[in-house]
């Protein structure tokens, strides 16, 4: 089984799974033992690769793009190489940088335009490989929105889009008890699981709360955590993807006694018993985590 799993699990990273995007979440806690858990906003399905090219990979090539260092040889017209005519200038304004030639330019596009077919084709054979493991393919918009008519099935899902690109629009809320471990998301095929948040029951009435996933990235803790595993090496050596869409803000409020969180300013008093919040955006680098004792 772990030579299994030892196989398996790369090919799941090198896929696509969840992320939050633009979000609001919130966890109510009570003194016996119900809980009401809510995220509304963002899950987006992404590759490690999209996590760490997000915003910086054209879909369009623009002579811009071209970039050249160093000498090159004159055009045909024997003109000083800042005079020739087969000089293009181009928008890179790096030190050390300096016009590219036509044919530069015409040779830097080529390379792109391959590197865009072997992308492509390597992220068919990914999805064709996630969906031979998990049901449905995520570079496949008719089985993205298939799922997301499938998630409407299930308790907690009271509105769930597939907007295009990886990205669903969802509205869940579900109230349940803490006699179970419960995590958010799961998906009707998902047999592994990188969950948001997590809420676990532990000895004598105590409950601890961790949201793995409401970090810079949505991905620092797992890339972290998966070193060296199939397409986490690059991200986890760079750490989170410096333009992330996670972003948003988690709440937690309990009229039970918090013995430990690590917000940054602490709990407060609420209506509902004490309140803490965490915010989630490029610069938050803790998981978001606490432990709350409730009813013996």
């Amino acid at each position: 089984m772990k030579r299994l799993l030892t196989l398996l699990l790369p090919v799941a990273l090198s896929g696509c799974f969840l992320t939050p995007g633009n979000f609001t979440s919130s966890l109510d806690l009570r003194k016996d033992g119900t809980f009401t858990f809510a995220y509304k906003g963002e899950v987006l399905m992404q590759s490690p690769e999209d996590v760490m090219s997000e915003g910086s990979g054209a879909e369009v090539w623009s002579d811009a793009q071209a970039t050249c260092y160093g000498e090159a040889e004159a055009a045909a017209s024997d003109k000083p190489f800042e005079q020739a005519e087969d000089v293009v200038k181009t928008a890179s304004e790096d030190p050390g940088t300096r016009p590219c030639t036509k044919k530069e330019i015409a040779e830097q596009r080529a390379n792109w335009e391959e590197g865009q077919k072997a992308r492509a084709a390597r992220k068919k054979k990914e999805g064709d490989q996630f969906a031979a493991m998990f049901g449905f393919n995520p570079e496949d918009d008719a089985q993205m929105q298939g799922l997301a008519k499938r998630l409407m099935k299930y308790d907690g899902w009271k509105s769930t889009t597939y907007q295009g690109k990886g990205v669903f629009l969802v509205d869940y809320s579900l109230t349940s008890r803490t006699g179970h471990d419960f995590a958010f998301p799961i998906l009707p095929e998902g047999n592994v699981i990188f969950p948001f948040v997590t809420v676990r029951k532990r000895e004598n009435g105590k409950v601890y709360v961790q949201a793995p996933s409401f970090t810079s990235g949505g991905l620092a803790g797992l890339a972290d955590r998966m070193k060296g595993v199939g397409g986490m090496a690059g991200l986890a050596s760079k750490g989170a993807a410096p333009n992330s869409r996670t972003k948003g803000t988690f709440t937690l409020t309990t009229n039970g006694e918090l013995l430990t969180n690590n917000s940054e300013d602490g709990p407060v008093a609420d209506a509902a018993g004490r309140k803490v919040t965490w915010d989630v955006g490029a610069g938050s680098d803790k998981v978001p985590e606490a432990l709350v004792q409730l009813g013996r």
